[in-house]
């Protein structure tokens, strides 16, 4: 079972962030994922690591067929409420 850091940003009355608090945002984020857990950032989305099978590539250079190991990526999903927020129609 997959573990989960939840944090919830109140964007309605927080001014904007300074460089050092995004700093810490990105850096806990990505400690997290790192960590295996999911991040879940209430009104704006969820980041999750996704492990993308093995694959056969080709090297550009050569032409020559190799096997490309499986690795792990982020995944960013929407939440509903910046989903809504993008597909308002515009005034």
């Amino acid at each position: 079972m997959r573990r989960v850091k939840h944090f919830k940003i109140n964007t309605t009355r927080t001014p904007a962030f300074t460089f050092g608090d995004q700093f810490k945002i990105r850096t806990g984020i990505a400690k997290q994922l790192v960590e295996g857990e999911d991040v879940k950032i209430s009104g704006f989305g969820n980041f999750q690591i996704r492990t993308k099978a093995p694959r056969p590539g080709r090297n550009p250079r050569t032409g020559e067929a190799v096997q490309v190991d499986d690795k792990k990526v982020p995944f960013f999903k929407t939440g509903k409420e910046l989903r809504e927020r993008l597909n308002l129609p515009k005034a």
